[in-house]
């Protein structure tokens, strides 16, 4: 097991790892990092420079903070993974011993989860890279707005926009 405290960063999960710090991201098929690996527990993960235009320092603007990289699906997905976010710790783990498991599945880079949504079940996307998380127009549909707030995405043109938030009670496990 490899524990690391979680840095939250504008709603962001990153960990330091060796000194690197890394956005950990489940919406994300694969990995990269500035020097091109990835140090792990021990372990080292040759990766990219850059992900479909995407660098550390793109990545150090939207996150408010400088970063090596991030840590995708292609490396978190062959680990076990625990987020205690009120304890503040992050933990991979190549089996599951002594953490109870979300019923979850991952394929196509990147993790998918079971979830009633307001009353509602769904297969939903576990995008710990998002700061806030998208569900379709039809559960919101009779819903009244609570406010609004800009996001990013790499592959929207301008890369920034603006959206509106609901609140309705989501569970899982």
């Amino acid at each position: 097991m490899i524990e690391f405290d979680i840095i939250l960063s504008r709603d962001h999960i990153l960990i330091n790892s060796d000194g690197d710090i890394l956005l950990v991201d489940t919406g994300s098929p694969a990995s990269f990092h500035e020097n091109g690996s990835i140090h792990l527990g021990g372990e080292v993960f040759p990766v990219a420079t850059s992900l479909m235009g995407v660098d550390s320092a793109y990545v150090a603007d939207k996150v408010g903070q400088p970063v090596s990289g991030l840590l995708g699906m292609d490396i978190i997905g062959r680990l076990g993974m625990k987020i205690d976010i009120p304890g503040g710790k992050l933990t991979f783990s190549p089996s599951t011993d002594g953490m109870n498991r979300v019923p979850s599945g991952w394929g196509l880079g990147y993790m998918s989860m079971e979830m009633t949504l307001d009353g509602r079940p769904a297969k939903v996307i576990l995008d710990t890279g998002a700061p806030t998380s998208y569900v379709s127009e039809s559960i919101t549909a009779e819903l009244t707005p609570v406010g609004r707030v800009t996001d990013f995405n790499p592959l929207v043109p301008g890369d920034t926009f603006e959206t509106l938030t609901f609140e309705f009670p989501a569970s899982f496990a």
